[in-house]
């Protein structure tokens, strides 16, 4: 555990993923897939891709926008409340 957070690498490698994906695309579309299937907590997963997006974003110079892709309402709200919560 690093800081508190049960998950110390996940967070690097969305990072890391994020940034190589964003070289010399236009736009992005990513969904929230480990947050159902492989049980990574919602609430965690939100805040973690928003931060990995927001980061990578920074640096991408080619990308116009990014979408989430969310299959529930319960995802929707988690990624609405993370993005609240992040001021962006």
């Amino acid at each position: 555990m690093v800081e508190g957070n049960p998950y110390p690498f996940r967070r690097q490698s969305s990072q890391a993923c994020v940034a190589d994906w964003l070289r010399g695309l236009g736009a992005l579309a990513l969904a929230a897939i480990s947050c159902g299937l492989y049980g990574y907590p919602l609430t965690d997963g939100a805040r973690v891709a928003l931060a990995a997006v927001r980061d990578g974003l920074a640096t991408a110079q080619s990308i116009e926008w990014a979408i989430f892709v969310l299959s529930s309402g319960e995802s929707v709200s988690a990624f609405k409340a993370a993005l609240e919560a992040a001021k962006l």
